[in-house]
Formats: structure tokens, C-alpha cells, sequence
């Protein structure tokens, strides 16, 4: 009778335990529940105001080599306090960068965390603190949605405009809203205040037709730099040389050509060890200085005696020159659209530019160098003079004066017309259908 007693007791204690075991299952059940639906789920129904966003959004300005201001742009912070998201186009060959709040305080950027130049994103790092944007992934948008943009169109500082989605893609989304040039960067929000997508770049001149980066992309890229994903790239001639491009190629001189070592880390993603190697990885002046050192011919030696002033020039006319025929030149890209005239297909056409790089008189940087250098001349004595002093054979100086010196071919000598027909009939192959019309353009 005891041990039944006992048992019974021994019984009707475990039955209490396990009671309050699930009482306190149930309570932890509706504390977490209750924790969920205050930290998760209602702050996710909560609209956010635009205003409160604009806390977060800063201008991003870029200054070159020369300490001068050159690009303009739009970021928010993303993640972290002192972290930014912005297109990598908006830093690209920047030496300084730096970004303005809303509050207008102004704050240099320390380095360059991780950029991404196939997705044209990037983050950036600085002794500030700014509350990271609320978020959620373009798929939850759907066409004709109401959007509300925030960037710095034109230097207006944190701009807000309103639009709609057009259509949503895997990575990014069009977008119909007004924006301009310094917008790059810039957030766009939903009704509810969550940021979706970086605005990126407009696609047409005539209508509100823009492009934004999904967040999505963004929030792989930090997860990347989170787990390490990335080749960090040293300031040293092996590194940068075979990250560059060949800028003496016909191809795209804007993207860079990833050599070896790079192509082994597959997730394309970087991390420049300072702002001075990201600035030789991406300025076209460094680019251009750098690629003319290795060159090392008699043209590079010209160039390397010039000042900095000329330099900038050459390589402002050298990127000119490589758009005209470039399918990314065109009459849709509004950065370059002053370039849209300068290939012509019949020879009649042909602008000097186009004649001296189609006949082999120069190459591209050839030519830039030689604008560079004349662009200040005054007499034409002077440009003889610098004609003269070309390392190029006899027959191209002629053509050079006969286009860029403006002369007629009575002006030259026998020996000078001579050495000029030989080398276009050389130059064209003797083509009998091609000869006549270019001897006709220089004026024969």
C-alpha cells in the first residue's frame, strides 16, 4: 500500500511538471510572439516618412588627382552606421571623396570597403553615423506601384520626387520619375518609406524612363565583404597594371580587363587597399599616365614632358576620340552626346579625326597628344613647328597640314604631295574607288 502510495505521488508530480513545463513554454511562446510582432512585424507595417529617410541619403562629391572637384553623386547608409551604398561609377577615379548629410555637416570618406564595377555598386566607409535605411527586395514591388525618389539631381540637394514603377527585372527596375545628372546613388522608396532600389541612370533625354539597382544586388555585395569574398588589390605595378584595361585597343576602354589573377576569384568583387590605388584602378588620368610609362615609345616621352594642365587635355581628347566608335556612344547616352556626329560612314564625311585614325596617320592617343600640344597655338608657324617635331613619317606631317593646319596641296612641295599619295594609296591598299575620294576631301 505505501509503494502504491508512492507511486501515485511520484506520478502526480511529474504530471505538475510537465503542466508547468508547458505554461512556461506557452508564456516563452507569447513573449517571443509578442517580441516578433513588436520588433518585426509592426515596425514593417509602420509607414516611415520621407523626411526621416532623408536622414539617411547624402550627397557624395568625388575630387580628382589635382584636388578638383569632378563628379557628384547620391548614397544612403546601408547596414551599418558608417556605411554608404552608391554606384561605383559615382567614385570612379576619384583620389578624395566626400559626402554631405542632411544635416549638412560634411565628412571625408576613410576607404572604400567593397565595390562591384559589373553591377556599378560600392560601398564606402567614414568616421560618421547616420541611421541605416529600412529596406525590402524589389520582388515585393509590383509594376504601377507609387514610388518616391530622394538624390541630388544637379547639385540640388536631397531632391524628393515622385513616379511609378514601370517594369521590375531580376536586378533592376525601371522606374518613371524626373531625374538628372547627380542623382546616381540616389534611394528609391515605396509608399511605405522602404528603400528598394539605387537609382542608376536615365534611359531616355525625352521622358522619364530611368533605371534603378535592385536592393537585392546591394545586399549580396555587403554580404560579400561580410564573409570575405573578395581580392583586395594592392597599390603595386603587378596589381594595378593587371586590373586595367588596354587602353590602346579598340575595345570598351571603359571596362576593366581582368588579367589571371583576377579571373581566379570568381566573385569579381574588390577591395583597393587605399583611396590612391583606387583612384590609379579607376582615373582615366592615371590610367593614361600609367599606360604611357609602360608604353615608353616616342610618343610617351612627348608626353611625360608635358605640364599637368596638357595632360589632362590629352587625355580628355583621347576619351573623345575612343567614343566614335563605340556602340555605348550614342545619341541615348546624354554624357557623351556630343561625340553622335563624329563618325560618318562615307568618306566625304569624315571629320579630320576620323580621317587621320582610318588612314593610320595617328593613333588615338597620337592624335590626342598632338591636340594637346597645339591647342593653345596661335600662329601657324607654330604648328608647322609641332608638326615637324612629330616622330612620324614625312607623308603623315603633310596630311596633318593639309587637315588640322588647313592647307591647300599647292602649299606644299612636289616632294610633299608625292610622299602624301603614296602613303594613302599605301594605307588603302590602292583601293581605285577609295583613293580619289579621300585625295578629294584633303583638297587635291
Amino acid at each position: 500500500m505505501e509503494e502504491s502510495k508512492r507511486f501515485k505521488k511520484k506520478k502526480s508530480f511529474k504530471i505538475l511538471l510537465v503542466i508547468i513545463g508547458i505554461i512556461l513554454y506557452l508564456f516563452g511562446l507569447a513573449i517571443g510572439v509578442g517580441f516578433i510582432i513588436k520588433e518585426v512585424i509592426i515596425p514593417e507595417l509602420k509607414p516611415i516618412s520621407v523626411e526621416e529617410v532623408k536622414d539617411s541619403v547624402v550627397m557624395i562629391k568625388t575630387y580628382n588627382e589635382h584636388n578638383q572637384e569632378y563628379g557628384q553623386g547620391s548614397g544612403f547608409s546601408f547596414k551599418e552606421s558608417n556605411v554608404i551604398i552608391t554606384n561605383f561609377h559615382v567614385l570612379a577615379g576619384a583620389k578624395r571623396i566626400e559626402i554631405i548629410t542632411d544635416d549638412g555637416q560634411t565628412y571625408n570618406i576613410e576607404n572604400i570597403k567593397i565595390f562591384d564595377k559589373k553591377n556599378d555598386l560600392a560601398l564606402i566607409e567614414g568616421n560618421f553615423e547616420l541611421k541605416p535605411v529600412a529596406y525590402t527586395s524589389a520582388h515585393n514591388m509590383s509594376e504601377k506601384d507609387e514610388i518616391t525618389t530622394i538624390s541630388s539631381p544637379q547639385g540640388a540637394f536631397n531632391t524628393i520626387s515622385q513616379g511609378t514603377i514601370r517594369k521590375i527585372y531580376q536586378d533592376a527596375t525601371e522606374i518613371l520619375v524626373s531625374i538628372e545628372q547627380g542623382s546616381s546613388g540616389g534611394a528609391v522608396l515605396n509608399k511605405k518609406g522602404r528603400i528598394f532600389a539605387i537609382i542608376v541612370a536615365k534611359l531616355s533625354l525625352d521622358t522619364n524612363e530611368n533605371l534603378a539597382i535592385n536592393i537585392d544586388l546591394a545586399e549580396i555585395l555587403y554580404n560579400k565583404y561580410k564573409n570575405d569574398k573578395y581580392a583586395i588589390i594592392e597599390n603595386n605595378p603587378d596589381d594595378i597594371h593587371s586590373f586595367q584595361p588596354n587602353i590602346f585597343d579598340d575595345k570598351d576602354g571603359n571596362e576593366l580587363t581582368i588579367m589571371d589573377k583576377w579571373s581566379k576569384n570568381k566573385t569579381k568583387v574588390y577591395q583597393p587597399n587605399s583611396l590612391v590605388t583606387f583612384n590609379n584602378l579607376t582615373s582615366g588620368y592615371s590610367i593614361f599616365n600609367q599606360a604611357m610609362i609602360k608604353k615608353n615609345d616616342d610618343f610617351s616621352k612627348i608626353y611625360l614632358g608635358l605640364s599637368s594642365a596638357k595632360k589632362i587635355l590629352v587625355v580628355d581628347y583621347y576619351k573623345y576620340l575612343k567614343a566614335y566608335d563605340q556602340w555605348w556612344f550614342s545619341e541615348d547616352n546624354i554624357e557623351f552626346d556630343e561625340t553622335v556626329n563624329l563618325r560618318k560612314d562615307k568618306i566625304e564625311d569624315w571629320s579630320d579625326e576620323q580621317l587621320l585614325i582610318d588612314l593610320g596617320v595617328m593613333e588615338r592617343y597620337q592624335l590626342a597628344i598632338l591636340g594637346a600640344i597645339t591647342r593653345d597655338l596661335i600662329y601657324y608657324e607654330d604648328f608647322v613647328t609641332a608638326v615637324k617635331g612629330l616622330p612620324i613619317e614625312e607623308g603623315k606631317k603633310g596630311i596633318l597640314l593639309l587637315t588640322f593646319g588647313d592647307n591647300e596641296p599647292r602649299e606644299l612641295s612636289n616632294k610633299q604631295n608625292n610622299l602624301i599619295k603614296e602613303f594613302i594609296s599605301k594605307a588603302l591598299n590602292n583601293d581605285e574607288e577609295k583613293i580619289p575620294k579621300v585625295l578629294k576631301r584633303l583638297g587635291y
